[in-house]
């Protein structure tokens, strides 16, 4: 969804909406506002906690992502697997990895360019099945937008 607020123009659609929130507030919002249901779809004792989100009302999806901290949410944001979903839009502004470069961030959203990010990240916030993940998320891309390393 953010690449949609950076360049709407472009990416006209998305399929669905993630959110990464701090508190259990923001599911009993979307949920009376928009009639969303969660479900929670990967269990563990430690945080984050991952939510599929559907509506009868509202057209898009929500995987939401309960996070214990805005640092937390942040250090997740910033070890996404491709440089365009190192973004975050909170507050009404939009804010890049601080390791990277915004502009060259906000560029490669435009011509819809995703680069793989080279080198190791710290995964421990993520999906336990994040490598599996990656690998679907990294398929659908090489259809929609071009791959760089």
């Amino acid at each position: 969804m953010v690449r949609h607020l950076v360049a709407p123009t472009i990416h006209t659609d998305y399929g669905d909406i993630d959110v990464s929130a701090t508190s259990g507030s923001v599911i009993k919002e979307l949920t009376s506002r928009f009639g969303y249901t969660f479900r929670e779809n990967a269990t563990s004792e430690n945080d984050p906690r991952y939510f599929l989100g559907k509506s009868g009302r509202a057209g898009k999806p929500i995987q939401l992502i309960l996070m214990r901290s805005q640092a937390d949410a942040l250090k997740f944001i910033h070890n996404a697997q491709c440089g365009v979903d190192r973004i975050v839009h909170s507050n009404h502004q939009c804010g890049c990895d601080p390791q990277g470069e915004e502009s060259a961030t906000l560029n490669a959203i435009k011509p819809k360019r995703a680069r793989l990010i080279p080198g190791g990240r710290d995964q421990s916030l993520f999906h336990p099945e994040q490598n599996l993940i990656e690998q679907k998320h990294q398929s659908k891309l090489s259809g929609h937008l071009d791959i760089h390393r």
